[in-house]
């Protein structure tokens, strides 16, 4: 058991972003969008940690012109399919892109809408208004506790 900051550094020196949660969840993003959209591109905001793994995010082969087959990683009882569509990573500023900034209030409304569900933050009316809107069908694999059972935030 590793129970020191030293042991700690020890251990994950040398890994880049080993406990960073931005890449597994673009990564899952990208694998659940690779089952909607087919073959796409990512359009990301500056960031550090995904600017260094955008690489290892692109599968498809631009050349290909038949859909490729759905690809999983299964460990146990839990599967994750891998972004087998990605194109591409491109980056760009979040004030200057609308599609990001749609993202990030789609973001910050899930992580509020999430942390009252989880009685992080107290029940409020734009907590129950985001639930109204439905905005949790949006909450897909996070990086924390658990959603509550039956997948819907519970306010009030």
């Amino acid at each position: 058991m590793i129970d020191t900051e030293a042991e700690v550094q020890a251990e994950f020196a040398g890994r880049t972003d080993a406990l960073d949660p931005a890449i597994p969840l673009v990564s899952w993003q990208a694998g659940h969008w690779s089952d909607r959209l087919g073959r796409f591109d990512i359009v990301h905001d500056d960031s550090e940690t995904v600017t260094r793994w955008a690489e290892e995010l692109v599968i498809a082969d631009d050349g290909e012109q038949q859909p490729r087959a759905r690809k999983t990683l299964t460990v146990g009882d839990v599967s994750i399919t891998l972004p087998w569509e990605v194109r591409g990573v491109r980056f760009a500023q979040s004030h200057r892109d609308s599609r990001l900034q749609i993202a990030d209030l789609i973001a910050g409304s899930a992580a509020h809408l999430y942390a009252v569900a989880l009685d992080l933050r107290p029940s409020d009316a734009f907590g129950e208004a985001l639930q109204n809107l439905q905005v949790d069908a949006f909450i897909q694999h996070v990086v924390g506790p658990q959603w509550p059972i039956g997948g819907r935030a519970r306010l009030g």
